[in-house]
C-alpha cells in the first residue's frame, strides 16, 4: 500500500507556501497543481497568532478542494498543538524547522509523514531514532551541496531533502551529492506572485526533477 511517505519520495517536490492569505489558497494551489506539483507545504507564522490560524483555513481548504490530487502539509510546525491542529484541519504531513522528539512522536502517533529540519549530523541522528521518515537540511544553500554529501556519507540510511536556499540553478548539485528531493519557497512562489507566474515556475521545477531522475 502506497503511503503519504512513499507519495513524498516518489514526487520529491514540495512547494513551500508563505504568506499566502485563506482567500487565495485554492487559486495559489490551483496553478501549483496545472504546473505540475502535487505537494504544498502551508507553513505556520509563529510570531503571529491569526496568521497562524489562517494557516489551518488554508490547509482545510485546500485538503478539501484537492482530495488527494494534491497532499497538503503544515510547516515551521514548532509544538505539538500545532501538530494536532494541523492534522485536524486534513493535513498528512508535517514539516518542522528544528528537531523536537515531542513533535514528531506525536506525528508519527497520528500516522502522518514526519519531515523535521536539521543541521547536523547528531541532529539528523536524533530525527531518525524518533521516528522522522525524512529529514530536512535547511538552510541547504548555505551549507552547499558538498556538506550534503559528507552528511551521507555517513548516513546512508537517511532519506534527505534539501531546503531553504535551492534552485534551479543547484538542484541538479544537490541530487548529485545525494538530496532525495527538495523543498522550494521564494524561489518558486511568493505571496503576490500571479497565476501565470506560479504555474510556469511550477512546471520549470517538475521538469527538472524529471531531468535529474529520468
Amino acid at each position: 500500500m502506497n503511503t503519504i511517505v512513499d507519495f513524498i519520495k516518489k514526487e520529491r517536490l514540495i512547494a513551500v507556501l508563505r504568506g499566502i492569505s485563506s482567500e487565495r489558497i485554492e487559486a495559489v494551489l490551483e496553478a501549483l497543481y496545472e504546473g505540475g506539483i502535487v505537494l504544498a507545504e502551508i507553513t505556520f507564522n509563529p510570531a503571529d497568532e491569526e496568521a497562524s490560524k489562517d494557516t489551518l483555513r488554508c490547509i482545510e481548504k485546500g485538503s478539501r478542494y484537492f482530495g488527494a490530487k494534491m497532499r497538503i502539509g503544515a510547516g515551521t510546525v514548532l509544538t505539538v498543538q500545532q501538530v494536532t491542529d494541523a492534522y485536524y484541519a486534513g493535513a498528512e504531513y508535517i514539516i518542522s524547522p528544528n528537531v523536537d522528539d515531542d513533535v514528531i512522536r506525536k506525528t508519527k502517533e497520528l500516522k502522518m509523514a514526519s519531515l523535521p529540519g536539521v543541521l547536523t549530523p547528531s541532529e539528523a541522528v536524533a530525527a531518525w531514532n524518533a521516528g522522522a521518515d525524512i529529514v530536512k537540511l535547511f538552510p541547504a544553500g548555505r551549507m552547499g551541496a558538498s556538506y550534503l554529501k559528507d552528511m551521507k556519507s555517513s548516513l546512508k540510511q537517511l532519506e534527505i531533502f534539501a531546503v531553504g536556499g535551492v534552485d534551479l540553478t543547484n538542484m541538479k548539485e544537490f541530487a548529485r551529492m545525494g538530496a532525495a528531493g527538495f523543498g522550494i519557497g521564494s524561489n518558486l512562489i511568493s505571496p503576490d506572485m500571479n497565476f501565470d507566474a506560479i504555474r510556469k515556475n511550477a512546471e520549470q521545477y517538475v521538469d527538472q526533477i524529471k531531468e535529474i531522475w529520468r
